[in-house]
């Protein structure tokens, strides 16, 4: 199997990306009314009537001007940052799902190569088990050892690959020891804090996508948890170095 795990990383976490960029192009900074001599002279730019110039509206972001429309089920309050805000959030879900996606392939990846050592095989790539189902098919590949890949992408498959512990477990299936203790010295931190730091992302992104990032708290519940972009802007950049600097160190283990 090709090894386009950090490929596989780079196009999800661009998505990531986009959705933070979005929201800082479409976020209203305008505080003011739209000024009628501005509004009547876009109408005639636009050959649209100049009764039109009493039901347009103005959006002004720091990258654009997005003029609604007077038919718009939209209005520039749809672009306040407390409605936008939904774009950080799910620009952090995107995060942590392009570094899921990257430990998944990666493992995949080399998960047979690893089964092929013999007596070096990982420890716990020899604990695992595999169905008569998996063996009996693999007696249709040219290649048999690929039942174990086909039988490892299925167990994998049920579970994500985010919190710390769950990503050093599967990376140990083919061979790479220590993970963290290696990210975290590319990283020019600690093992403990590069793993809390993770964890708080994970932590973040499960309030996101399972509770709606509704607090569920007695005083405040279905208030929603407040974002702000710098929350998902240093959480975008720890899940870029950690992406980058987890292809190094496990790439140097192989």
């Amino acid at each position: 199997m090709t090894d386009t795990a950090y490929e596989t990383f780079k196009v999800a976490f661009e998505r990531a990306t986009y959705l933070y960029r979005l929201y800082h192009g479409l976020a209203n900074r305008r505080k003011r009314a739209m000024r009628s001599d501005w509004a009547g002279n876009f109408c005639d730019l636009m050959h649209w009537p100049k009764v039109d110039a009493h039901s347009i509206d103005r959006i002004d972001s720091p990258d654009a001007i997005v003029v609604l429309r007077p038919s718009s089920r939209l209005t520039c309050h749809d672009f306040d940052t407390e409605y936008l805000s939904d774009l950080l959030r799910a620009s952090l879900v995107m995060g942590v799902s392009s570094l899921d996606a990257y430990f998944h392939s990666k493992t995949l990846a080399y998960v047979v190569r690893a089964a092929n050592r013999g007596a070096k095989m990982p420890k716990s790539l020899k604990k695992r088990t595999i169905t008569i189902e998996h063996f009996v098919e693999g007696k249709k590949y040219e290649r048999r050892m690929n039942v174990v890949r086909k039988a490892m992408e299925k167990s994998l498959g049920f579970q994500s690959l985010q919190q710390p512990e769950k990503i050093e477990q599967a990376v140990a299936l083919i061979g790479v020891n220590s993970l963290w203790s290696g990210v975290a010295e590319r990283c020019g931190t600690t093992t403990d804090i590069l793993k809390a730091d993770l964890s708080k992302i994970v932590k973040r992104r499960n309030q996101i996508a399972h509770e709606g990032d509704l607090s569920q708290s007695r005083k405040t519940r279905n208030h929603e948890r407040s974002i702000s972009p710098k929350e998902t802007r240093d959480a975008l950049i720890l899940i870029r170095r950690i992406g980058g600097r987890s292809e190094s160190e496990i790439n140097s283990q192989l």
